[in-house]
């Protein structure tokens, strides 16, 4: 057809007279010609694109230990500065605490780039007794009268106050939005490795 390549055209072969193929001994020029023109694979030749370094794992059983540890602290911490902030009464540290809190809440989720128990075990300090106080509030304020009276305060903050306000809907919210960023993490991670 008019237009079209042949066969030979698109796919040409290379002919390579029977004598030189057996005076390709190494070290004979035969041997280079043959590799130059040869579209067979040579022994000990690399073709395509470079290999590419293994993925590296997961985090081991011990960065998990510890991210649990340290997720369980930035919670603790985070949402007590955020819930003082919330219930403080002196106006310049409402949002100096809050701001704190957010903070240290932000750093449990990047933490999550280190490992995802990190901010899962972030988001269930707070979202465990949350839910328990949005879906059960009568048990969460019965189990709160049921607590000792702390005599400290926390920036001008009676404590069982903020321990109350830990049962509420928004660190309940906060929390299960901080477990989800961690099993993005963790599923991000699988995915790529």
């Amino acid at each position: 057809m008019p237009g079209q390549a042949s066969a030979s055209e698109v796919h040409p072969t290379v002919r390579i007279p029977l004598d030189e193929l057996s005076q390709n001994s190494p070290g004979t020029p035969g041997q280079a010609h043959a590799a130059a023109t040869s579209p067979l694979p040579q022994p000990g030749a690399t073709y395509g694109a470079p290999a590419t370094p293994p993925a590296q794992g997961g985090p081991g059983t011990l960065a998990r230990v510890l991210g649990i540890l340290v997720g369980l602290l930035v919670g603790l911490v985070g949402f007590v500065m955020v819930l003082l902030g919330q219930a403080s009464p002196n106006d310049t540290m409402r949002p100096v605490l809050f701001l704190v809190g957010l903070l240290v809440l932000a750093g449990g989720v990047a933490l999550g780039r280190w490992t995802a128990a990190v901010p899962i075990a972030t988001g269930l300090v707070a979202a465990i007794p949350g839910l328990f106080g949005v879906l059960a509030p009568n048990a969460w304020a019965d189990l709160v009268r049921q607590l000792p009276t702390l005599d400290f305060q926390l920036a001008e903050v009676p404590a069982n106050i903020a321990i109350a306000a830990l049962g509420t809907h928004v660190p309940a919210a906060a929390g299960v939005l901080l477990v989800v960023a961690g099993v993005m993490a963790f599923l991000a991670r699988r995915r790529a490795t």
